[in-house]
């Protein structure tokens, strides 16, 4: 062994936290969250035929579902005022992060809501994580005075209006 070698394990035996018995601070390397991140339900807009208008993929500034775009096209229509992918910080959400919530509508009490797309919210598991993801947030909606988060199902905003009588009927 070298000289050389010898000193750097003393210095690494000598070290104040090692002697101490402190351990290292480990730092937590949190990628920068994108809002565009890549979500199975989020595919590229697929107009109805039924639908008036061609979808453009859009919704306040923000790339949005064909289901999420009717959505929010019916909540247009009845002159709701509404937010659009609003996030929530949740008991378990990391430094920076939080969950996502489609629709925030404003009726004197915001209510919650998550447009449920076929891939995302189709298995088990996945229904699942969709309840213990609701849990979670309604923890945070009770503390803020926000009604409970309700869920649209695909399949019940095929066209626009199908999608209109729906938004009539949870907030008329």
């Amino acid at each position: 062994m070298t000289f050389g070698r010898l000193q750097s394990l003393f210095t690494d035996f000598t070290d104040k936290r090692i002697i101490m018995g402190i351990p290292k601070q480990y730092k937590y390397k949190i990628p920068p969250r994108q809002d565009e991140d890549l979500d199975l339900h989020r595919l590229e807009p697929v107009s109805n035929p039924a639908d008036p208008i061609p979808l453009n993929g859009w919704v306040q500034g923000k790339k949005a579902s064909d289901l999420e775009e009717r959505f929010a096209r019916a909540l247009n229509k009845l002159a709701l005022e509404y937010w659009f992918q609003v996030k929530v910080h949740v008991a378990t959400s990391p430094p920076g992060g939080g969950k996502r919530v489609d629709f925030a509508v404003d009726l004197g009490i915001w209510y919650p809501v998550e447009v449920d797309g076929p891939l995302g919210h189709s298995t088990a598991a996945q229904q699942g994580r969709d309840e213990v993801r609701e849990m979670l947030l309604n923890a945070v909606f009770r503390q803020i005075c926000w009604a409970p988060l309700r869920r649209v199902k695909w399949w019940q905003l095929e066209t626009q209006e199908m999608t209109d009588r729906i938004v009539r009927e949870m907030f008329s």
